[in-house]
């Protein structure tokens, strides 16, 4: 389906309208939190099971990083690969979720440093739609 943005890299991990999310799963009994997107708890502690789609929260913080310097293996692409940056983010709502780093400088990057969540425009496909997933960049908190 195509949003704003562009179509998802994979169906059902984005929203793409105008207020870019993602989408995880959440069990209606123990809150356990997903992503990507799957059909069932894995909490072995959970009698539960039915998981429900919500977006996530935009922000988050940075915990670690690293330099990706060699590109990854099909099936991932990305036109004018140059290397990236990855941080491992704890989203608001605790979750630890691994992405790729935008509009930020190396030296720049420290611990607990808040992102935002922006859309990552990958390549264009040959119906001519932007792929896009998913990365954080640096956001200004207000006191």
């Amino acid at each position: 389906m195509t949003g704003v943005y562009g179509v998802p890299i994979v169906e059902g991990l984005l929203g793409l309208e105008e207020n870019f999310s993602i989408t995880a799963s959440e069990c209606n009994t123990c809150k356990a939190l997903y992503v990507p997107v799957t059909g069932r708890c894995r909490n072995p502690d959970c009698a539960g099971g039915n998981l429900v789609a919500r977006p996530l929260a935009p922000h988050g913080e940075l915990i670690s990083w690293t330099r990706q310097v060699y590109p990854p293996p099909p099936p991932f692409r990305m036109d004018g690969w140059d290397g990236l940056l990855i941080g491992l983010i704890e989203v608001e709502q605790r979750l630890q979720i691994i992405a790729m780093l935008d509009e930020v400088e190396e030296a720049t990057l420290h611990y607990r440093m808040p992102v935002r969540l922006v859309p990552q425009p990958l390549y264009v496909n040959d119906d001519g739609d932007t792929v896009v997933t998913y990365a954080y960049a640096p956001r200004e908190v207000t006191s």
